[in-house]
């Protein structure tokens, strides 16, 4: 039978040793069976506390985060998720323990059945330890992939300065030919007399030149509403991308519920097989299709990944021919200047 008494340093002490055995987040039941006692609540109020204490030290030494606001919903999700299970842990817990009280009572018979059901338990619990770090690599790959989209729009605000100082380098083509004009109106009011020939042939060639800066410009204008339209089209992707991931949490917080379910499930199956070893081996049978359904579902999942790793690298692919565009615009506007220097 449980007693009380456990104490917080007693708590401490169990979730310390159960994480040095490798047990990531050790849960109530785990907790208990390490002390040998404690009740489940006070066990659980402990552990909420031990785990504030440590999140509390562990913010006092870093930094304040950048604001994001998708992070931010992450995380808020994954506190809600940790809750929820440490909710349902709680209540499985207390059923757990009033039906092995009332177990205590039967013939000596039933102690090895009941011992063979706490080992599955476990290893129930090792595989839903193990599917919640296959959720938290997913995380940590949607975290990858917001950093790359970071990294593609730092790339197209590079490439937007870079069209900022071509157009003030037309500009500058602009003052320049307007100071030859005048240069080449002060020449003609000191040779009036003498050069009127000359006179008509400058301004044929300053015509000429208008005609074809007037025609780059309307070039350049066309080529930035193209660019314009691209960035347009790469920042919808980009929302299509984030759009995704956001499907992707909610379908991990679906798979999370209905894996916590389907523990509850074979917890309460575990239990009844005290009763009857024939129900217990078709819940085993069961509790094995089901996890291979949910084995079918993280592939799913992980495909889904790979899919929008491969759309990233095409966004990625489609600035850098951009990119190349605006090079090869840069060097055709750097040979009109020598153009019109030689000229």
């Amino acid at each position: 039978m449980a007693r009380s008494g456990v104490t917080l340093d007693d708590v401490r002490a169990a979730y310390e040793a159960l994480e040095a055995q490798g047990v990531p987040n050790p849960g109530v039941h785990r907790i208990r069976q390490y002390l040998g006692t404690g009740n489940p609540t006070t066990i659980s109020r402990h552990k909420k506390a031990l785990l504030e204490e440590r999140a509390e030290t562990a913010r006092a030494g870093q930094r304040p985060p950048l604001p994001d606001p998708l992070s931010q919903a992450a995380d808020s999700l994954w506190e809600d998720l940790l809750e929820a299970v440490e909710s349902m842990e709680q209540d499985v817990q207390a059923a757990a323990d009033k039906r092995a009280r009332e177990a205590e009572d039967r013939s000596d018979a039933l102690a090895a059945e009941r011992d063979r059901a706490r080992n599955r338990v476990a290893d129930l619990e090792s595989r839903a330890t193990k599917l919640v770090d296959a959720l938290q690599t997913a995380r940590d790959e949607r975290e990858d992939l917001r950093n790359r989209l970071s990294g593609e729009t730092a790339r197209r605000e590079a490439a937007e300065e870079r069209s900022q100082r071509e157009r003030e380098r037309a500009g500058e083509y602009k003052a320049e030919l307007a100071r030859v004009s005048s240069q080449a109106a002060d020449a003609e009011q000191a040779h009036r007399q003498t050069l009127a020939d000359q006179q008509a042939y400058h301004e044929r060639e300053r015509d000429e030149l208008a005609r074809r800066v007037a025609g780059l410009e309307a070039q350049m204008e066309e080529r930035e509403a193209m660019w314009s339209r691209r960035v347009d089209e790469l920042d919808g992707r980009r929302r299509k991308a984030e759009e995704t991931l956001a499907e992707l949490q909610v379908q991990a917080s679906s798979q999370r519920s209905r894996l916590e379910a389907e523990r509850d499930h074979l917890q309460q199956t575990v239990m009844e097989l005290r009763d009857a070893l024939e129900g217990e081996r078709g819940a085993r049978q069961q509790a094995e299709e089901r996890a291979a359904r949910l084995a079918s579902e993280q592939e799913g999942l992980r495909q889904q990944a790979e899919a929008l790793r491969a759309e990233s690298e095409q966004l990625r692919q489609r600035i850098e021919a951009l990119v190349a565009e605006r090079a090869e615009q840069a060097t055709r506007m750097r040979s009109l200047e020598e153009r019109l220097q030689g000229e």
